[in-house]
This record gives C-alpha cells, sequence and structure tokens, in this order.
C-alpha cells in the first residue's frame, strides 16, 4: 500500500488567538480506500466536545529544509 492510497484522518479545532481566529490541525487516524471506493477509517481517538470538525484528506510530508540538515 503507497502513501497515495492511504488517507489521514485529521480533527480540526478553531480558537481565538490574541483576537485573531486560528485552526490547530491534529492527525487522528488514518483512512484506507477499499476497491469499492468506500474508505474503510481507523481513528487513534475521536475529539470529543467543543467545536471540532473531522476531515479526510491525503496525508503530507512536512518539507526539510536542506539547510538545517547540513544539505543531505
Amino acid at each position: 500500500m503507497t502513501d497515495m492510497e492511504r488517507l489521514g484522518i485529521y480533527g480540526i479545532r478553531s480558537y481565538e488567538h490574541r483576537g485573531e481566529m486560528k485552526n490547530s490541525w491534529t492527525q487522528i487516524g488514518v483512512a484506507f480506500r477499499n476497491d469499492d471506493d468506500s474508505l474503510t477509517l481507523r481513528f487513534d481517538y475521536i475529539p470529543t466536545g467543543g467545536d471540532v470538525r473531522i476531515n479526510v484528506r491525503p496525508i503530507t510530508r512536512p518539507q526539510v529544509d536542506e539547510e538545517s540538515t547540513g544539505g543531505e
């Protein structure tokens, strides 16, 4: 299975910081596409309380700064 077949499940919480609305994204599980194009969801946890939205999208890898890794 490749990363293209696996999707991330994210909990998105809105909050106010210094008078500005912000969103906090936390990966809370993964989704796998089935042969019939449906999704199987596996949650590490399920957010409760507050205004939390759940979003499913491709998993993105953080970009590594070449300067911080010595250009390797």
